[in-house]
């Protein structure tokens, strides 16, 4: 956990790859019970670089998760950051949650929680938030239309 927090990004990156294969080594519970709840706190760091890190851990965690901590933890925790002041973190968010929003239950679960969320972030100031807030939004529907 303490790599999350290092001064060079490969290691943050390394920290991030290993959390998700410990995670699966020691299953969900221990994701949900050891992981998360840090990760959660290192988005509320001052420095963006901890918050961009916890993004890419909640990502990275995605698919070690079940569902109710998806949709209890993973998926509010990344909607919240969505209005980070950070336009490099909100590209991440918009970017992951086209990624993390093919675990919602169904389309109606996506298109009630993350979707409204793309769709503010397509009116950013940003433009290139804008970008991957509308890739994400055609990646989304393109997922849950192979789904029918």
């Amino acid at each position: 956990m303490t790599w999350l927090g290092d001064k060079i990004h490969n290691i943050r990156e390394a920290a991030v790859i290993n959390l998700a294969e410990l995670a699966k080594t020691f299953g969900p519970q221990w994701a949900a019970e050891q992981v998360l709840p840090k990760i959660v706190a290192l988005y509320g760091h001052s420095h963006f670089l901890y918050r961009l890190t916890s993004v890419a851990s909640l990502h990275a965690l995605t698919a070690q998760v079940d569902q109710n901590v998806f949709e209890t933890v993973i998926l509010p925790t990344a909607l919240k950051t969505a209005e980070d002041p950070v336009p490099n973190i909100r590209i991440r968010v918009a970017t992951v949650l086209g990624i993390i929003g093919q675990k919602c239950a169904n389309k109606s679960q996506c298109e009630s929680t993350v979707k409204p969320v793309l769709t503010r972030m397509m009116q950013d100031s940003d433009r290139d938030v804008k970008y991957f807030a509308e890739k994400s939004i055609g990646a989304l529907d393109t997922y849950f239309a192979s789904k029918v």
